[in-house]
């Protein structure tokens, strides 16, 4: 659908899978191995790099942590003989861009988001943990109320009643849960740019 020019991806980086395996029975066992490689039609093999989107929202997970790169000893990228002409980017995808990032500067979800992948991040490259209780104690209601705050910061930018404490964070989180999935996405803020920019290029038609 990109190569071709058929639409516009919006979202971050697809996990860069793109080899074939294989199961092979053997007297003691089996073994697992790569027999084969997936390819654009523009040439290029969705290894290590995966789609990359036309509009690119904030990261909501780290990809050197959970994409096909951060594996041990992953086939690299390449490429083969396109099978088409390579197109010139569409001049539509920058003016996208530029309405796409002036919006998600006040969007509440695309702020949380960007805040809530920063933290993952902050605390799961901490490599130490402390034996004292009373350390580990403390750094649990940091965590919490940085937790707890941004939540709220992100409740009041959509009207919505701030949390008194993060037990009710814990229960505010259980009711979303049971929430139908449908009434999910109408809230959603990714849901609701995505919209925002099919609308824009609807309207540059």
């Amino acid at each position: 659908m990109q190569d071709y020019g058929r639409g516009i991806v919006v979202g971050t980086p697809t996990f860069g899978k793109g080899t074939v395996q294989t199961i092979q029975s053997l007297d003691l066992g089996e073994v697992k191995y790569t027999i084969g490689k997936f390819y654009r039609v523009n040439g290029g093999s969705t290894q290590h790099k995966g789609v990359i989107p036309d509009i690119i929202f904030p990261p909501t997970y780290n990809g050197e942590e959970v994409g096909e790169s951060s594996l041990e000893n992953p086939l690299p990228w390449d490429e083969v003989k396109p099978l088409l002409i390579k197109k010139e980017e569409d001049p539509k995808i920058k003016v996208l861009n530029t309405r796409h990032r002036e919006r998600i500067k006040t969007n509440p979800d695309f702020l949380y988001n960007k805040k809530r992948y920063n933290l993952i991040k902050e605390t799961s490259g901490d490599k130490e943990i402390s034996l004292n209780r009373e350390v580990r104690k403390k750094e649990t209601e940091e965590l919490e109320k940085k937790w707890l705050e941004m939540t709220n910061e992100r409740l009041v930018q959509k009207g919505e009643s701030p949390l008194a404490s993060y037990k009710d964070l814990e229960n505010y989180n259980k009711e979303k849960s049971k929430e139908d999935d449908l009434e999910l996405l109408k809230k959603d803020g990714e849901i609701i740019e995505t919209v925002r920019i099919m609308a824009d290029e609807l309207g540059m038609n």
